[in-house]
Parts: C-alpha cells; sequence; structure tokens
C-alpha cells in the first residue's frame, strides 16, 4: 500500500494544477481492442473490446494531462485436467493518467505521452466447485501513449489513440511464474474540445472578481464590472492601494 502512495500523490497534484492552468479542455469517448502481452492470456481470453472515457487538459504550449475511466470485461475458457473445457470470466477498471506533449501539423493533432495506470481485475472460474480459484485486486501499472485528433468541426474531431501499458501483478499461476496484465490497446473515438483560457477569481478584500485572460482586461466577459468597481475605488484607501498593487504585478 505504501509503495502506491507516491503516484496516487503525484495522480493527484496534477489533477489539481495543470487543469487549472489549461487553455483548452477536451472529452473524449472510444473503443477498440485490446492485445494481452502474455500469451496465456490470449490463449484464453483472445483480444477483449475496451470501452475508454477521458478527459483532457492542454496548454497552448502543447503541455497536456489526461485521465481516464476504461473497462474490459470478456469471457474466455481454458482445460480442465481431464481435458474438458472450463468457463471463465475477466473484468479490469483502469484509470489511466498520463502527461502528454503535443503539437500540430497541418490539420492533425498529434501527442505523446507517459503515465500511470490504477487498475482492479477479477477473474472469475465459473464453474460449480472452483470459485475458490477465483482471484481478484488492485495494482499501479505504467503506460505510454500516442494520440492523433484530426478535426471535422471546430470543436468535434476523430480520434486514435495507441497505449502501451506493462502491468506486473507479482502472482504466479500453472501457466506462468508472473502474471502480467498489461499490453497494446487500439482505440478509435471521438473527442470534443472546447477554449478554457479564462480563469475568475475574486479579491478577498473588496470582493472585486478580476477576470485573467491573456490580452488583458478588454477581452474579459466581466470588463464592465471590473471597470465600473477600479473607477470607484479610493486612492487614499489601504484596501484600494492594495488591488492597485497587485494589478500592477498581474500586468
Amino acid at each position: 500500500m505504501r509503495s502506491k502512495l507516491p503516484a496516487a500523490g503525484l495522480a493527484a497534484l496534477l489533477l489539481f494544477v495543470l487543469p487549472a492552468r489549461a487553455d483548452r479542455v477536451g472529452v473524449s469517448l472510444a473503443s477498440g481492442i485490446f492485445l494481452p502481452g502474455m500469451k496465456e492470456f490470449r490463449e484464453i481470453y483472445g483480444s477483449p473490446i475496451p470501452l475508454a472515457f477521458a478527459v483532457s487538459w492542454t496548454k497552448t504550449s502543447g503541455l497536456g494531462f489526461s485521465l481516464g475511466i476504461e473497462y474490459v470485461d470478456k469471457s474466455g475458457r481454458t482445460l480442465g485436467g481431464g481435458g474438458e473445457t472450463l468457463p471463465l470470466r475477466f473484468r479490469m477498471w483502469t484509470v489511466p493518467a498520463a502527461i502528454s506533449y503535443g503539437y500540430d501539423l497541418g490539420w492533425i493533432r498529434y501527442a505523446a505521452g507517459l503515465g500511470l495506470s490504477f487498475n482492479s481485475y477479477k477473474e472469475t472460474w465459473e464453474v460449480a466447485g472452483l470459485e475458490n480459484l477465483s482471484s481478484s485486486s488492485r495494482r499501479v501499472g505504467y503506460l505510454a501513449l500516442l494520440t492523433v485528433e484530426v478535426p471535422f468541426s471546430s470543436r468535434f474531431a476523430a480520434l486514435a489513440r495507441v497505449r502501451y501499458m506493462t502491468l506486473s501483478t507479482n502472482a504466479s499461476s500453472f501457466l506462468a511464474k508472473i502474471v502480467n496484465l498489461g499490453g497494446t490497446s487500439l482505440h478509435i473515438g471521438v473527442s470534443y474540445s472546447f477554449a478554457a483560457n479564462v480563469a475568475v477569481r475574486v479579491n478577498p478584500l473588496r470582493g472585486i472578481p478580476r477576470t485573467l485572460v491573456r490580452g488583458g482586461i478588454e477581452n474579459s466577459p466581466l470588463r464592465g464590472q471590473a471597470l465600473q468597481s477600479l473607477q470607484s475605488l479610493d486612492p487614499t484607501d489601504s484596501k484600494s492601494v492594495e488591488l492597485q498593487r497587485s494589478r500592477k504585478e498581474e500586468s
């Protein structure tokens, strides 16, 4: 448990810090195919079809952060001691979190990133008397991804994503010494994004809203209210002096 705390702390820090500085926010919904890296897993379950949802925050510099959730549910069969086939079922929830860097090449957007995945999985033996062979656990994995988006409108884009993940369970079975549930995921879907470069905060001294945007107050949706409030300031008021000083620092 202690080994997971630094990873969880880093993800929480990124989740709260980077979105607050984002210039663009996007959401995506995708599906595709999961190609397990472990041969024994492929022989039992084949290639499961995941369903993935993700939220991304991106700065104009290209730096971004994404957080998602995915689900895989697949039935499979293995051979018993007498040669009979025994049914199993594998389910896994994955929460991938990654830092990425992207750029536009013409009208196509590319992004590559590295991150962590938080996984909860369960394998169930669906045979009476063998339920005790079922297992479940929660593990942290590592991932690398490449995303390509092709816009077909100002906000919508077709999305393709390739992600490689390694996920060691530190468990063994009669099929393998170390069970690794990682592999390569291929996703195809749709993304929706919008500009988010306006952050509004309130001065704790006077309760005057200040809109911080690139280009200054002239581009603020609260321009009229802010100017009216600033014009009413008393230059001899210590709180007004503090507000004016803060405005100079921001400019």
